[in-house]
């Protein structure tokens, strides 16, 4: 995604994305690839839940909807006694508004490393802004936590 700010889409990733992964030995592949590798433990299953909002390109509530974006998919999946470890994140931008995006991703980053959440991966394009965040988490096939 080249923007009108010269951000091309791997300098965005850089620049507010790639965080260090806390030491996981579970991302094999992570953020800024074309795809993430995930190292599932035996005998678990993965489950994901997702989140998208649209349309809320406030710069004073960028960080807000940064926070907002994941705490629907991590409820969800503490309804079922299971808990996220990783995110991926689908976004689409009108333009690359670095103040904006610096708001965005402390507000995300904020509450993906409350969440002790690794952000795997995922895609950036360019258009009318919407935000989709899918949560990974993984359960054990014989049912234990």
């Amino acid at each position: 995604m080249k923007t009108e700010g010269k951000l091309s889409e791997f300098d965005l990733i850089e620049r507010y994305f790639r965080r260090p992964s806390e030491g996981s030995d579970t991302v094999i592949t992570g953020i800024g690839d074309d795809a993430a590798v995930i190292r599932i433990p035996d005998h678990h299953e993965v489950v994901i839940s997702s989140n998208t909002l649209s349309d809320v390109f406030s710069p004073d509530t960028a960080y807000d909807l940064g926070q907002r974006l994941l705490e629907p998919c991590v409820s969800r999946l503490q309804g079922l006694e299971i808990k996220a470890l990783w995110a991926t994140l689908a976004l689409t931008l009108p333009d690359a508004d670095e103040n904006w995006l610096k708001a965005f991703s402390h507000g995300l980053m904020d509450a993906l490393h409350k969440h002790h959440i690794i952000l795997a991966g995922g895609d950036t394009t360019r258009g009318p802004l919407t935000t989709t965040l899918q949560v990974y988490g993984a359960v054990a096939t014989d049912g234990s936590k």
